[in-house]
């Protein structure tokens, strides 16, 4: 049977934004039609702000009306029951190669037989690249996906409501990936550096 964990590796305003048919084209071409059966989710996912698009703010780190509320995120995933909290993280945090990082470790870990999720962003063709688990390593699948939304679209409207609209693009799908980590019971979750984004159980940080 697979430990939970391998002991070599135990290392101490408007803020809504339309939607853009063009971008939403491109992606399902690179999904090869599997896009299709995301629903409305990249719709919904369009209108939230999204900094990688935009641009982050100057005052983004400080404390300061533009500075990011680490509070919102923390929220979000209470509403969600901390999904975060239920299996080990690995974040790999620095300014280059962490993507390459977290595939490297991914695929050690998935060769070891481990139940891995990672989590890395940009992606190059459609957003389902950001998440991977299980033992395949290809990006989650378009309907587990829409699953997961339609399963936490509730809680996800009432965070945005709860915090005037200012839940972004990167928070909700950060969450829906912690979300999905949990009900796929994973052994560990690979996650690019967050910022200072608070996980209880994250144990394990490399830093390149």
């Amino acid at each position: 049977m697979v430990a939970r964990f391998p002991v070599s590796l135990r290392w101490s305003g408007g803020l809504l934004r339309a939607s853009s048919s063009r971008r939403r084209g491109v992606s399902a071409m690179a999904g090869g039609g599997e896009e299709a059966h995301l629903g409305g989710f990249l719709e919904y996912m369009d209108m939230l702000r999204n900094y990688e698009r935009s641009g982050v703010p100057r005052g983004a780190g400080t404390d300061s009306d533009d500075g990011f509320d680490l509070g919102r995120m923390r929220r979000l995933l209470r509403r969600l029951g901390d999904p975060h909290t239920h299996y080990p993280s690995v974040h790999i945090a620095g300014t280059k190669g962490k993507g390459s990082t977290a595939a490297f470790l991914s695929n050690i870990m998935r060769e070891q037989g481990y139940n891995v999720g990672c989590y890395s962003s940009p992606h190059l063709l459609t957003i389902r690249e950001r998440i991977s688990v299980g033992q395949h390593g290809g990006p989650v699948s378009a309907a587990s996906l829409r699953d997961l939304f339609d399963l936490a679209k509730e809680a996800i409207d009432e965070s945005i409501e709860s915090e005037n609209g200012s839940l972004t693009h990167f928070e909700v799908f950060t969450a829906l990936s912690f979300l999905l980590f949990s009900r796929e019971n994973v052994d560990v979750a690979i996650v690019e550096a967050l910022g200072e984004l608070e996980m209880p159980q994250m144990s394990y940080e490399i830093v390149n």
